[in-house]
Formats: structure tokens, sequence, C-alpha cells
């Protein structure tokens, strides 16, 4: 067993004097006593707390909190190394100087393999400004679950637009159009599922939308980067809560209960057709009653052959070097970085190396219905992250789909500034409001703008428009 841990860290505020015995600078780092905190998943601090007590004697001190008391209780600050928390919420806790810019010497470190982690991951969603604040423990994106066999037996292909998509889920919807001796389908049955729960109705939205507003004019997307002013009233959006109000009238009617896992679980349990969600694993003794992946597709979401120009102000035609399908990243994952308070931040840094590194990541993050795949090695055990938790044809599309993503160059990143759970639920009450009839998708998303608005003024438009710049990867 081991009691402290040799690494190549230096330069960290509490690192003892190096010694060159073989030209390495090298630190005997004593990890005891290192408090961590772990906002909304009980599952991944268990894996951590089980994988620490079975490798390490040196103990550790693993607390739990919810995302609320993360940002409105700060009495945890001053006792707190190491947060492990919602990846979404790094923006915020950077604004507050609350967490600490991960050092040069812990990038390059060999027990972090940087360069190993994903192209997406690395260079955006662990950023803040030019600067890394955070490593990862994975992020997935929204992808489309679909049952491959009764596809094969239709001869159809998975939709690569929306409009594709909801002219599919119309044909699933018919079960006169599933005759056939293999058809196997559950009761009550959908042509979709979609994930419309307070918290995710906003994010389907926006990842709807995403390859309507994304075009390699627009800078932003969300907001003017230049007033704040909000981009959500526009076209894209306006078309994208379009097409999911028709699209809502096809999937099951407590639409407004389902998370992404349980959008997905319709189609692995044979209530639909296809849905909206990730790969994940049910937490340890859960009763899973879903059937086998066996039968399930995976590919991207739908995308769009046409895409909006702000300052033209008109739709334009995809070129064949802009991707149809555009990825929405921050929907979900989980990151952890080091506090600004904590007095020993080269010990808690090489705890965040050694929960995030090769050796132990796909050991951990797994565990978690919030993460992803987030390393190359990853990609070859993507089966750890898939339901059966074994190799089947399932995990080996996720694989391909996660490596596939790396390589685009365009995307669409959900807000991550302050104030981002009152933008999204305004965002959701829009959703909402254009699904019960109580205005037209323009009109919803009119009032949501003047929402914006008011919630940007509030906390201040200097300080909201310095945060979005940030976002973006600008200084």
């Amino acid at each position: 067993m081991l009691v402290a841990l040799v690494v190549t860290l230096s330069g960290c505020p509490d690192a003892p004097a190096p010694t060159a015995n073989d030209g390495v600078p090298a630190a005997t780092i004593d990890m005891s006593g290192i408090r961590v905190l772990v906002a909304d998943d009980p599952p991944l601090a268990a894996a951590i707390r089980r994988q620490w007590s079975g490798r390490l004697d040196v103990e550790i001190n693993i607390q739990e909190i919810s995302s609320s008391a993360l940002l409105d209780d700060t009495d945890w600050r001053p006792t707190t190394d190491v947060i492990i928390y919602p990846a979404s919420l790094l923006g915020e806790l950077a604004a507050r100087d609350w967490i600490a810019r991960v050092p040069h010497e812990v990038v390059e470190s060999e027990q972090l393999s940087f360069q190993e982690i994903l192209s997406l991951t690395r260079l955006r969603e662990i950023r803040w400004g030019d600067q890394i604040y955070a490593l990862p423990f994975g992020s997935p994106q929204l992808t489309l679950f679909f049952r491959a066999d009764l596809f094969d037996q239709a001869g159809r292909t998975p939709p690569l637009t929306w409009e594709e998509y909801e002219e599919t889920a119309q044909f699933f919807s018919h079960e006169s159009n599933l005759s056939g001796p293999d058809v196997r389908i559950a009761q009550p049955w959908f042509g979709c599922a979609e994930p419309l729960a307070d918290g995710w109705a906003s994010q389907l939205l926006l990842a709807r939308a995403a390859a309507y507003a994304q075009h390699p004019s627009n800078f932003s997307t969300l907001f003017h980067f230049r007033t704040m002013d909000p981009l959500i009233d526009g076209p894209p959006f306006v078309a994208a809560l379009e097409q999911l109000v028709n699209a809502a009238s096809l999937g099951p009617p407590n639409a407004k209960q389902l998370s992404p896992q349980k959008a997905i679980d319709l189609v692995l349990s044979g209530n639909a057709a296809m849905a909206v969600g990730w790969p994940y694993r049910p937490p340890a003794g859960a009763t899973d009653d879903r059937h086998s992946s066996s039968g399930v597709g995976i590919t991207a979401l739908p995308g769009s052959d046409r895409m909006y120009h702000i300052g033209q102000r008109q739709w334009q035609p995809r070129t064949e070097q802009e991707p149809e399908e555009v990825p929405l990243l921050g929907v979900a994952g989980r990151v952890g970085s080091v506090t600004t308070s904590s007095r020993r931040r080269t010990a808690a840094f090489r705890v965040l190396v050694w929960l995030t590194g090769t050796e132990l990541s796909a050991e951990i993050a797994p565990l978690s219905g919030a993460t992803a795949p987030f390393r190359v090695s990853h990609l070859k055990q993507a089966a750890r992250w898939t339901p059966d938790g074994e190799a089947t044809s399932l995990d080996v599309d996720y694989g391909r789909l996660l490596e596939q993503r790396q390589r685009t160059h365009a995307w669409v990143h959900s807000p991550r500034i302050p104030a981002r759970r009152e933008y999204l639920d305004a965002l959701d009450q829009a959703v909402y409001q254009a699904l019960t009839g109580e205005g037209t998708a323009a009109e919803a998303l009119t009032r949501c703008a003047e929402n914006w608005q008011s919630i940007t003024d509030a906390v201040g438009r200097e300080q909201q428009l310095r945060a979005y710049r940030q976002s973006l990867g600008l200084k």
C-alpha cells in the first residue's frame, strides 16, 4: 500500500524543495487529509471512496453537497481542497475566483497524460478564457438512440436532419408500419421520446437549434458578444422550437418527466423507436427493467442542411465544409478543480491527477450517469459507459461516434456563465408555453428574451458580458 506518491510536480504553494537524483525534479507529496467535496453525484463519490480505500493507506475526507449549496452556502470553502462538480458550473466558480488555474507543471505531468484527453474536452470544456481551470471526469453529449432492428426491417436509415427525424418519428408511430415476424415492441408505443423535464427542455431546444444557429460568420449564438443582448428569439431557435412541438405530439404524454436517461430507457424497454439521450450504466443495486441493448443503435443527433447568418439576417445552405450535425457542449459532465482557499494545493492537484489520470479514470468515471469517455484510451473501453456494461455493437458505435466528434470544428456551448440556472429556467418555461399552446414559438421566445435581458441586468451587464466572452474562449 502507498502512503505517499512521488510525482514530478513543482511550483505549487506547499511543494517541498525538489531533489535531483537522476536529473528529474521530484517531490514526495503527502495526500493524507485532503478534503474532497463532490456535488450532485453520490455514485461518483462512492466510486472515489472505494478506489481510495482499496489502493491507498492515507486518509481522505470525501463529503457530498448539492450544487445549490455549493453556490449559496460558502461554509465549505475554508476547509475544502478539491471540488468535483457539474461541468456547467465551471464558469460561475471561475468568475467568483473560487477555483485555481491548473499549473503548467500539472498539465505537463506524465501522470496526467493531458494530450490523451479528447480534444473537445481538452480545448473547450475545462477552460475559462484562455486558461485551464479543471480536470475532466467526462462530459456526455446528447445523441440519438434508435431501434436498429426496426430501421433495418423497414429499409430506413437514421435521420440526418431534424425534418427527416420528424418524418421518421411519424412513420414509426404507426404500428401498421411495423408488421413482421421479428417485430417486438412494448405498449404503449411511441415514434420518439425526448427529455422535456425541468432543466432538460431548454437543453433539448439548444441541441436542436445548434446546427441552425452555428454559422462560420456568427461569432456567438446565445448572446451578442459585444452587447450581451439575447439571440434566443432569433429564427434558428424559433424554427427549432416549432419542430420540437411537432415531435412532442409523437412522443409519450409524460415527456415533462423525462430526463435523457429516462428517454433512452423507452427505447431499451421497447416502447419507442427513437430517443434523445446518452449511454449510461444504472447505479449499482438499482432495479433495471430494461431489455438488452441488442438491436439498438446510437448515432449523432440530426442536424441541418441550412444555417442562419445573423449579420445578413437570412438562411443559407450549409456547405460541404460545414457539418450537418453540430454538437451541444456542456449539457452535463463532471470536472474537478482545486480551490483557491486550499493551503495544500500541490497535494490537492496530485489527488485530482490521480483520479482523472490514465490509471483510474476508467474505473471511477463510468459509475456516474453524468459522464462519458474522455480519453483516447477510453474509446476502446466504451462498454464501461453503456447500458449492458459489456462489449456490444452499441459500445463500438458509441466509441466511433465520440472519435468522429473530436474532429468537428463546429459546436455550440450551453450557457456556463453566472445565473446559468435562471437563464435555462426561463427557456424551460418558453418551451412549455409553446407545448401547451400558450402562444406561438416566436411569442414564447420573445418573452424568454425579455426575461434574459432582466436576468442580465440584475447580475450586471458588464460583468455578464465579460463572463460570456470568457466562456467563448476569449481573455
